[in-house]
């Protein structure tokens, strides 16, 4: 009778540890499964973290060529302005004499042989093209990728495709037929002469055409003006964005 207990303590002693070390490894397993979601979880997080600091080295590597293309932009742009202010007081100062009335002086002269002239700039696409190859999104700041794509995408095809492209149409086809009619260029100098100025001054469509190239100058310069504006602007947000002081 006494074996028969000994036995059956026993046999329950032998099932409570298997059932104790069952416990214990399904714990132990748990464990081990956790640390290696963990070890997972860190090794992803730190591979994302390097993705994210080589785009961010990439669109920094551009936007700092940009911001060189930019200056350059913004040359061409003070340029432009100049340039146009000139053009348009040169043609005003034809326009007075004729509305006064007034005899032909020689100081026309450079204004006569800048007729049918208009400053035509060059904008580098250079770097915004390698941002466009390699994504736009390189530049992580949303408010200065939506103002480089503006710049690059709209303004500035504006002044070259549409502004710059007409005058030259209008130049073409309207202020070069006229000048090679009307006045005459000096081979040595390089300024000119109309062939007669009074008969000039009666001329509605010279006058149509100097009243229409002014205001055109005029509208350039302000162009030229606003947007070299929205350059500073691009140029400064890019400093910021990259710490340059």
């Amino acid at each position: 009778m006494i074996k028969l207990f000994r036995n059956i303590r026993k046999t329950i002693l032998s099932e409570n540890r298997s059932v104790l070390w069952k416990t214990n490894y399904f714990k132990y397993a748990i464990g081990e499964i956790f640390l290696v979601v963990v070890g997972i979880l860190i090794a992803l997080q730190i591979n994302n973290w390097n993705e994210s600091r080589k785009i961010q080295a990439q669109g920094n590597k551009i936007l700092f060529s940009i911001h060189s293309d930019l200056e350059n932009c913004k040359r061409e742009l003070e340029t432009g302005a100049k340039s146009s202010i000139v053009l348009s007081n040169r043609l005003k100062k034809i326009g007075m004499y004729i509305e006064d009335d007034l005899p032909y002086d020689s100081e026309l002269d450079s204004a006569f042989s800048t007729l049918s002239n208009w400053f035509s700039p060059y904008f580098s696409y250079t770097s915004y093209e390698t941002l466009k190859a390699k994504g736009v999104n390189l530049i992580q700041n949303e408010d200065l990728r939506e103002n480089l794509v503006l710049m690059y995408e709209r303004n500035f095809p504006y002044i070259t495709d549409d502004y710059d492209q007409f005058l030259w149409i209008y130049a073409q086809n309207v202020a070069l037929p006229l000048a090679n009619k009307h006045i005459e260029k000096k081979l040595i100098d390089g300024l000119a002469q109309p062939n007669d100025f009074e008969k000039l001054k009666g001329n509605i469509e010279f006058r149509n055409m100097l009243a229409y190239l002014i205001h055109r100058h005029e509208n350039a310069y302000n162009m030229y003006t606003h947007y070299g504006k929205s350059v500073d602007t691009l140029l400064v947000d890019i400093e910021k964005e990259l710490s340059i002081e």
